[in-house]
């Protein structure tokens, strides 16, 4: 289940980013890093 998810976050993005975002790509790494984290326990 994790795995799925994580290919999730990686795919999904290209759904909805648009260059005009309001999230930096720094931002988003980031908050993508800890969302990650937290899916496979190590947050």
């Amino acid at each position: 289940m994790a795995s799925v998810a994580l290919l999730s976050l990686g795919i999904d993005i290209a759904r909805w980013y648009r260059d005009d975002h309001q999230w930096s790509p720094e931002d988003i790494a980031q908050r993508y890093a800890d969302m990650a984290l937290r899916i496979v326990g190590a947050h």
